[in-house]
């Protein structure tokens, strides 16, 4: 699991550059902007309205929705909310999202473990020892 771990820490860091970098981006396209009225049916602009749970409003929250985008829960609600409170074209953002962090970056975290609970750490093939020995005739 020692041997897991570090090879994991390359990967978590570019995992948390990757949320920190569409956090921001979330930030700037939908904070603050995405309200709706009290029955949650129609996109009010008012100040009395709510925010949706999921919402880009800190960085806190940012890091939440893009983590819910990431790993595919309900990510799509999320995306709604957002497409009925700004316009069409943020369908792009919250789609590359989705397609760069499940699909790419989770994927390359799954191989990652698989590849070391195939075999025992430190354990290298030695390719003479699966070979037929070799009878030397006299």
């Amino acid at each position: 699991m020692i041997v897991t771990a570090i090879e994991i820490r390359t990967f978590a860091v570019l995992l948390l550059i990757f949320i920190f970098i569409f956090t921001l981006l979330g930030m700037e396209l939908f904070g603050f902007k995405v309200r709706f009225n009290n029955n949650q049916k129609e996109y009010t602009a008012a100040e009395g309205g709510v925010f949706p749970r999921i919402n880009f409003n800190d960085p806190l929250n940012g890091f939440v929705a893009i983590f819910i985008i990431f790993i595919g829960e309900d990510w799509n609600s999320v995306m709604y909310d957002h497409v009925r409170a700004t316009s069409h074209i943020s369908i792009a953002f919250f789609v590359a999202i989705f397609m760069l962090g499940n699909l790419v970056l989770l994927n390359l975290f799954l191989a990652i473990l698989l590849k070391n609970f195939e075999e025992p750490p430190g354990r290298e093939e030695d390719p003479d020892q699966d070979a037929e020995p070799k009878v030397s005739v006299v």
